[in-house]
């Protein structure tokens, strides 16, 4: 199962720091690191790195992750996948552990919010997960329901281009961070149901997050001495580039602030492929980003938003500080 995910580029975030593995005896196996990596441990519990039926995988060949009916190594088989439509997975009568106490689970795609939420309100399905944001109050108002709701390792931010003026000043970047208030781009993007964050990149739900960073809070006027500061007291016009949804209404509520300190600022719309293609080769200026790790560790994060090792996928900011990706490499090998 290893050897398979190190060969694969969808599992490189997880598999990359692999050099080898050796089979001790039928329940060891040693895994030799290409480096010390202190984030490795939590990647063995993720699905990059999840153990898979080597006799299924052998008789299905590149079919494999079609229709692999047996597969599953946990308390449940895969039993059939029906393109757009559901997967069906059945109890692994062989489990090791405790069986479970259903026979059956079946993930249904519903890609509409709305159908969902009529599906589960009316019994059609048992949980669904995501609902829209603007839903979850009429949810939670309905008695036959439950609504659980808890905190993620899923990170928005907006990264400045630092490579291009006038975002390569350090004074526009904290103008613009001082020229909004966080919380309504929570209320506004999220129906107030998203989590404010400090200034810190990672939120508490990860090993190694600073949550005594304080946030920027909104100050116009402070906003605007940095900008003349910077040589821009009568602002500039600029673009900001996001993907349609939530991140489009946090690209509005920025773009309003900004307009108060004399910024120009248009807001261009992509679809997902475009816009990471374009960030990611630095063709924008400013641009709302989104990130998660399956990993509860903040490395996954840290290192693949400022490492400049990332520049071109990841790095949208195309931030280069080799003190930066010094610490970054120190903090990576030590737990």
């Amino acid at each position: 199962s290893y050897d398979r995910a190190c060969s694969s580029a969808y599992c490189a975030e997880a598999a990359e720091p692999i050099d080898h593995t050796d089979i001790i005896d039928n329940y060891t196996v040693a895994v030799t690191m290409k480096y010390p990596y202190a984030a490795q441990l939590p990647f063995f519990a993720t699905t990059y790195l999840a153990i898979v039926n080597q006799k299924v995988v052998d008789a299905l060949g590149d079919n494999f992750g079609i229709g692999p009916e047996g597969a599953g190594t946990g308390p449940y088989t895969f039993s059939s996948w029906t393109k757009g439509s559901q997967v069906v997975m059945v109890r692994n009568e062989k489990y090791w552990g405790d069986l479970p106490a259903m026979t059956q689970v079946t993930y249904r795609c519903i890609t509409e919010a709305g159908a969902g939420d009529i599906a589960v309100e009316t019994g059609d399905i048992d949980v669904f997960l995501e609902p829209s944001t603007a839903d979850i109050p009429a949810l939670k108002e309905n008695t036959s329901l439950a609504v659980y709701q808890g905190e993620s390792n899923y990170i928005e931010y907006l990264a400045f281009n630092v490579t291009v003026a006038p975002f390569d000043n350090l004074k526009v970047r904290q103008a613009v961070a001082k020229c909004f208030d966080k919380r309504d781009v929570v209320t506004i993007a999220v129906d107030d149901l998203g989590g404010v964050l400090s200034a810190s990149y990672t939120n508490a739900t990860l090993f190694g997050a600073n949550t005594d960073i304080p946030l920027i809070e909104k100050d116009i006027e402070g906003a605007k001495q940095l900008l003349a500061e910077a040589g821009y007291p009568d602002g500039f016009t600029c673009s900001i580039t996001a993907i349609d949804g939530a991140r489009k209404k946090s690209a509005q509520v920025i773009q309003s602030g900004l307009k108060e300190i004399g910024i120009d600022a248009q807001i261009d719309i992509m679809e997902s492929g475009a816009f990471y293609d374009a960030a990611g080769k630095g063709n924008v200026e400013m641009c709302l980003g989104g990130m998660t790790t399956l990993a509860a560790d903040a490395d996954p994060l840290l290192f693949c938003c400022f490492s400049s090792q990332n520049i071109g996928t990841y790095n949208l900011s195309q931030y280069s500080n080799a003190e930066i990706d010094n610490l970054i490499t120190e903090s990576r090998a030590n737990s």
